[in-house]
This record gives structure tokens, C-alpha cells and sequence, in this order.
């Protein structure tokens, strides 16, 4: 009876466990793509100074990483 008692209780649900993975992937993910754009536009340095202090809506992807960065400490 107690070994039955013990494989019940869990401590993360199945569908906690799958939306906790599939954040961090996509933050992980978003992530890479952000660093690879930075990269092929002209240097990561420039591109990080260009993106995060001179923020444009129509040609800047740090509101993508950002919201995904929300998402996952959420």
C-alpha cells in the first residue's frame, strides 16, 4: 500500500513539465536567432547599441527577445 501511495504524488505535473521546456527552448532559441542577426548585420557591438538604445520598431528584434524573456520568467 505505501509503494502505491508513493507513485502517486508527483511533483511537477506533465503539462507543467511540457510548458517549461517548451519556454525555455524558445527563449534559448530566440535567443540564438537574435545573436546570429546581430552578428551578419555588422558586428555585435554596434548592432546591440543600434537595437537596444536606438529602438525601432520595424527594424529591431530586441522587443522579440525581450517578450521572450517575459514569457520564460513568468
Amino acid at each position: 500500500m505505501e509503494s502505491f501511495e508513493a507513485g502517486e504524488k508527483k511533483c511537477i505535473s506533465d503539462v507543467r513539465r511540457t510548458f517549461c521546456l517548451f519556454v525555455t527552448f524558445d527563449l534559448l532559441f530566440i535567443t540564438l536567432l537574435w545573436i546570429i542577426e546581430l552578428n551578419v548585420n555588422g558586428g555585435i557591438q554596434s548592432q546591440l547599441e543600434r537595437e537596444v538604445l536606438h529602438y525601432d520598431y520595424h527594424a529591431s528584434f530586441f522587443d522579440i527577445f525581450v517578450s521572450s524573456c517575459s514569457f520564460f520568467c513568468i
